[in-house]
């Protein structure tokens, strides 16, 4: 997976990573489909939920970060849209502000 650095121009040992934003680059080749959450561990434990899609005709699981900007509380079960690149399914962006009745 590919992630946003953030880090001080003149210090770059003082760095983060942003686990709430998995970035595709705009060159890969994607497709969509639809996420299903799998698991919604407590806050204290984790700020991460677990999903389920099928990219390239395989099912996946992966645990994303929620960004916190997220504006409802996330279920097992809600269904979200997934961006995944197709040459590597594996690697997708589940968004939580684009939910999926």
């Amino acid at each position: 997976d590919k992630y946003i650095v953030v880090y001080d121009s003149l210090n770059p040992d003082n760095f983060y990573v942003k686990l709430d934003k998995p970035i595709i680059l705009e060159s890969e080749k994607t497709d969509t489909t639809t996420g299903i959450i799998v698991e919604v561990p407590p806050k204290i434990l984790s700020d991460a939920v677990t999903y389920e899609y099928t990219g390239g005709g395989t099912k996946y699981w992966k645990s994303q970060v929620i960004d916190c900007k997220v504006p409802k509380k996330i279920s097992k079960g809600d269904k979200f849209l997934v961006k995944y690149v197709t040459n590597n399914p594996g690697r997708a962006i589940i968004y939580f502000d684009k939910p999926i009745k």
